[in-house]
């Protein structure tokens, strides 16, 4: 995580470079201040978010389908499920880490 010495000092948590607060990254260590960092288990969790919705909208497709009086409307209904299912965990998990700083090296 960052270190805040004074609201226009920034610190580096990798090499303890003082550097000032508009600086996103570190002269000495090249590491890159990363706004709304989302960590391993954020990720693993929105995935298996994305996979759970994406079932549950191919499920209740194959129990809809072939009931339904309007088989077009369905099928537009599910593309949008779809594309839904898949953008709100993406949305979702960015809002709640976008407070989230974090110093990360680039690997080489």
């Amino acid at each position: 995580m960052i270190k805040k010495l004074k609201s226009e000092i920034n610190v580096c948590s990798i090499c303890n470079t003082e550097m000032p607060a508009e600086i996103t990254h570190c002269p000495n260590c090249k590491a890159d201040l990363i706004k709304g960092y989302i960590d391993t288990s954020a990720r693993q969790r929105r995935r298996w978010s994305i996979i759970f919705l994406l079932f549950v909208c191919s499920l209740s497709f194959y129990y809809l389908y072939p009931t339904s009086p309007q088989p077009r409307l369905l099928i537009i209904i599910f593309a949008i499920a779809l594309v839904l299912s898949i953008a709100l965990p993406y949305i979702y998990f960015k809002a709640k880490n976008k407070d989230k700083v974090i110093w990360k090296r680039k690997r080489l």
